[in-house]
């Protein structure tokens, strides 16, 4: 059975914002799970890694990049960054001063933020009925 069904009947989940995220290996699994399910997946904050070697996400997943100035992966994860942007699909990048790190948590509430923003916006809390 699919999350997506189980999650559908036990919980109220608003699938335009899960996002998927990691670190390093971690942001090639988010990448790849990205591909694999295209309809739960809003979109990616990819951090240190990117989908190198691998086909991209769905054009409809946002993505957020994030990596060090001095990332061993920073050329992998730039790269990937300029593709998607020439593409057209909805992207944005943070470079921090550091190297292969999660890097600041100001970044990490602005990748956040702009994927909220990127895919519908803040939605206002339902009112419990009577």
């Amino acid at each position: 059975m699919r999350c997506s069904s189980i999650c559908g009947r036990r919980f109220k989940v608003d699938w335009k914002h899960v996002y998927f995220s990691g670190f390093s290996g971690g942001a090639r699994a988010s990448s790849s799970s990205g591909q694999a399910f295209p309809g739960m997946c809003a979109g990616l904050i990819l951090i240190g890694a990117s989908y190198a070697g691998q086909v991209p996400p769905p054009k409809d997943q946002a993505i957020f990049y994030l990596t060090g100035q001095t990332d061993m992966n920073k050329n992998e994860v730039t790269g990937a960054y300029e593709k998607a942007k020439a593409a057209g699909r909805k992207c944005q990048f943070i470079l921090h001063p550091g190297g292969h790190e999660w890097g600041r948590p100001e970044d990490h509430e602005a990748a956040i933020r702009w994927l909220v923003q990127e895919t519908g916006g803040t939605k206002e809390p339902e009112k419990k009925k009577p």
